[in-house]
């Protein structure tokens, strides 16, 4: 994912992300940071509904919410990038054989 922010606007979402961190709970760590500043920046739409059904409830979100929404909808697009890249790499090695 490339994000397009630019670096006022990477700074606003930091400071929203650490309000949204104190508030709902969960610790500072890369995959919590990923989750409130995709969701905030609205880059995901999956990830922003999916939260959003979540807050509804007026329990505290649990870390362990937190990392299984990082695995369905932040790495699971990660990992389907780095495989379709290497697939690309792979065929073009192949060709380049021929």
């Amino acid at each position: 994912m490339e994000y397009q922010e630019t670096a006022a606007g990477s700074a606003e979402l930091l400071r929203q992300v650490v309000q949204r961190i104190a508030k709902h709970g969960g610790t500072y760590a890369p995959t919590t940071y990923a989750v409130w500043y995709e969701y905030l920046s609205g880059v995901n739409p999956q990830l922003l509904a999916a939260l959003d059904a979540r807050l509804r409830s007026a329990e505290p979100l649990a870390q362990a919410e937190i990392d299984q929404l990082y695995a369905q909808h932040i790495h699971t697009r990660e990992v389907g990038t780095l495989e379709a890249f290497q697939a690309g790499v792979a065929e073009l090695l192949r060709r380049l054989s021929e």
